[in-house]
């Protein structure tokens, strides 16, 4: 099995690609993609120019804080949650609405920061979790869950 910082690479490097990809038909029914953009084989943003989303940078800091805290799920989300602060300092563009709202609570040092948001944008980190802890099932769990969290509190949201 390679490394975990080999398997983060492509995860990292598959996520950015599907997100630039797909930012421009994000929240569109396939009737008007398919209308719009004919095949989503080419980036469509910008005229050839592919742009991530907020998904890809929030999976960086996930595999970030689980590099600098492999074994110490409290210390990797204590991480985390600065990590999103200073990612919401930066003003990102097409943040989602619960990773603001959580964002803004953990400025404002609350001690529950996610929101009850079924929102999609924990699934959308999970697979970084995933790589780093392969074959490790309880350990990527434990990691997992607590990770998201950390903006969605949504049974649905955590479980996805």
């Amino acid at each position: 099995m390679a490394p975990p910082q080999d398997r983060l690479v492509g995860v990292l490097l598959g996520t950015a690609l599907g997100d630039a990809l797909g930012l421009p038909a994000e929240g569109l029914k396939p009737h008007v993609i398919t209308r719009r953009f004919g095949s989503m084989d080419r980036f469509h943003l910008l005229g050839p120019t592919g742009f991530t989303s907020d998904d890809t940078e929030m999976t960086a800091l996930v595999g970030h804080c689980l590099l600098g805290h492999p074994r110490d799920v409290n210390a990797c989300v204590r991480a985390f949650g600065w990590a999103v602060r200073g990612f919401v300092a930066r003003l990102p563009f097409g943040i989602g609405l619960a990773t603001l709202r959580a964002s803004f609570r953990l400025l404002l040092g609350l001690r529950r920061s996610g929101v009850p948001s079924a929102g999609n944008g924990a699934a959308m980190r999970a697979a970084v979790v995933g790589a780093f802890f392969a074959g490790d099932g309880p350990r990527c769990r434990d990691f997992s869950d607590a990770l998201a969290r950390v903006t969605h509190t949504d049974v649905r949201a955590v479980e996805g």
